[in-house]
């Protein structure tokens, strides 16, 4: 989950700078990006939005087998793009975020935890 805040701690989600009609996720994939737009799925952009309080937005992170390190790009306006990079492990009957890089910082994994309101997730200053 990721939890987005100015310098003061108010939420900024649903602000005009970051209204959630305006985001758009994109995936690395053999090295092109390519905005997720899957209308099958239950939430066919690749993020869902929660206004519960706290307000966050949950990125459905590229997963890809063919990615060794997959690549999420998170557009939050025209102005603003985050990356996100995850290691997973797989195995047959799942697959595991091992470490989650930000910007390409680490921020979750190898004994850094970030814990939020919902668990694990990311705060993000803006």
């Amino acid at each position: 989950d990721i939890f987005l805040k100015n310098s003061e701690g108010q939420d900024l989600l649903n602000t005009s700078a970051f209204n959630p009609t305006n985001f758009k996720v994109y995936y690395l994939i053999n090295g092109q990006k390519i905005e997720v737009n899957n209308p099958m799925m239950g939430y066919p952009r690749g993020f869902l939005v929660s206004n519960e309080n706290p307000k966050f937005v949950r990125i459905f992170m590229n997963d890809l087998e063919t990615e060794l390190i997959p690549t999420t790009y998170i557009e939050w306006n025209t102005t603003d793009t985050d990356t996100i990079q995850t290691f997973y492990t797989r195995t047959e009957n799942k697959v595991v975020y091992n470490k989650v890089w930000l910007n390409g910082s680490l921020v979750l994994g190898e004994g850094v935890v970030s814990t939020t309101p919902t668990g694990v997730g990311i705060t993000l200053v803006k």
